[in-house]
């Protein structure tokens, strides 16, 4: 739970007008870590911590993204059919102020200890054949019936 993100939604935020989407907002600024600002509130949290119902709820999450204050990751099913969360990312700070970089920390973190990239070399055209022959070096012939001969 954030307090910061919460006091940040509450009074630092004055372009957001909209009673609704400050609710939501706040919804998902107590769910956020303070260290990677993410949060992965269900649709069923924010509905009872708003006390609104799902569409409410979902028009909001779409005006707070046109807004740029959050940014959404929609789960769904992995591969072995298992349900994942969507993932909401708080596009501000502790004091209000929009984010300038919309990259992960992660990934500036990693950035900034690596050595430049080289330039790309020029690509080459490969024949159908070639790129079904590699991929099936790498990928191996999984889930496929035998073919007939």
């Amino acid at each position: 739970m954030s307090k910061n993100y919460v006091k940040a939604v509450l009074d630092c935020l004055p372009g957001l007008t909209n009673p609704t989407d400050a609710a939501v907002l706040v919804a998902i600024a107590e769910y956020t870590s303070d260290e990677t600002r993410l949060a992965w509130p269900s649709i069923a949290s924010l509905m009872r911590r708003t006390r609104y119902c799902e569409r409410v709820v979902r028009y909001a999450l779409r005006r707070l993204e046109k807004q740029r204050l959050i940014s959404t990751t929609i789960g769904g099913q992995d591969d072995r059919g298992r349900n994942m969360a969507s993932v909401f990312r708080v596009e501000f700070d502790h004091r209000g102020e929009p984010l300038e970089a919309k990259a992960s920390p992660k990934r500036a973190l990693q950035s900034a200890q690596t050595t430049p990239a080289k330039p790309p070399q020029s690509a080459t055209p490969v024949s159908h054949e070639e790129s079904k022959a590699a991929l099936e070096r790498i990928y191996g012939r999984i889930g496929r019936r035998p073919q007939p001969k």
